[in-house]
């Protein structure tokens, strides 16, 4: 039996949006809106996901990212990911790199651009600011 055709219809597009289609520039945006139907819905059980959705839908936006892009600025990457805060997203990518998801490199002797690479993207990050 496929569990997903046992979800409601727009937990069925989240799930596609996710794991099928391939849509890196449209992706937050389109999980955005159901995270907010989510929040809505005070009685709603699956509120307590949404946290773990978003890092979810972060990272996979990172995967398809890498696909298309060799190297992307940290703001461009923060227009993409439309519901995370600079601190939250390069967070996130320094876990990746924690559970060897993604390297980091050193590129500057003063230290102020990293590189982190996912695949083939490189993201790069001020870390004076």
């Amino acid at each position: 039996m496929n569990v997903v055709s046992l979800a409601s219809p727009r937990l069925q597009e989240l799930y596609a949006w996710l794991e099928v289609d391939f849509h890196p520039l449209q992706l937050c945006s389109r999980v955005h809106v159901i995270v907010e139907e989510l929040l809505a819905d005070d009685g709603s059980p699956l509120q307590q996901y949404v946290p773990a959705l978003q890092d979810v839908t972060l990272v996979r936006l990172i995967r398809q990212v890498s696909q298309v892009y060799q190297t992307i600025q940290i703001e461009r990457l923060l227009e993409l990911a439309r519901f995370a805060s600079a601190f939250h997203l390069e967070r996130l990518l320094v876990d990746c790199v924690r559970h060897n998801d993604m390297q980091v490199r050193d590129t500057n002797l003063d230290r102020t651009w990293l590189i982190c690479v996912y695949s083939r993207v490189a993201v790069l990050m001020n870390l004076s600011t």
